[in-house]
């Protein structure tokens, strides 16, 4: 699980492999979008159609970043429309964008959270779009394609008390789903009925669950 913190710095100041902003479609124009400390000016020189970027759903597009832009690397993520509501948007979004970004060692994330509940929702996706299954690899393709180790997050909310408690369940959330996409990638010939028994004995270890096998 990638390890997760939260800024109210200024993203474009932030040293990391990458920043992922969104795109959103306003007035029929695909507009650079992020939190109130992203000075969307820095990309105002940018044709943003030229270059491909759209705000539909699960558009990724990486450039090499403008002046006045630390990472080295920026990654435009289309946030799409929201039938299924803002926080579901904003988890797509941040999933979407840090999925491609493979053997990037951190990122920072600057979308537009204007709720704790935001902030939540965009910690999720990217945490979830930080795997990889690598178990049946040899040779070089064993340590290629490694996820994100590193994610910020950049809000002005970020010392908000209901984003520390929101981590600490994103977390835990990241974990178990990991673990279950481990499952669902394994073998048949490692993973069967007895194998499966004693993984869920030893994740119960600790937590007052009785496992009968």
């Amino acid at each position: 699980v990638a390890e997760l913190t939260f800024t109210s710095k200024d993203p474009l100041t932030l040293a990391a492999s990458a920043l992922v902003v969104g795109v959103s479609d306003i007035d029929g124009t695909a507009t650079v979008v992020g939190p109130d400390s992203l000075e969307v000016a820095a990309f105002a020189g940018l044709d943003l159609k030229a270059l491909g970027i759209s705000a539909k759903a699960d558009c990724v597009v990486r450039i090499p970043a403008p002046g006045g832009v630390t990472a080295p690397i920026v990654v435009f993520t289309g946030l799409g429309k929201s039938p299924y509501g803002r926080e579901e948007q904003l988890r797509r979004a941040a999933g979407s964008a840090v999925r491609t970004l493979t053997d990037f060692e951190s990122v920072v994330i600057a979308l537009p959270a204007e709720e704790v509940e935001d902030v939540n929702a965009i910690a999720e996706g990217a945490s979830y779009g930080a795997y990889a299954y690598r178990t049946y690899r040899t040779g070089e393709a064993a340590t290629a394609g490694n996820p994100v180790a590193k994610i910020e997050i950049a809000t002005p909310l970020a010392r908000q008390s209901g984003v520390k408690k929101g981590a600490a369940r994103v977390a835990a959330l990241a974990s178990a789903v990991a673990g279950t996409r481990d499952l669902v990638n394994a073998a048949p010939n490692d993973l069967f009925p007895a194998s499966f028994a004693e993984i869920a004995k030893t994740l119960s270890k600790g937590t007052g669950v009785k496992v009968q096998i």
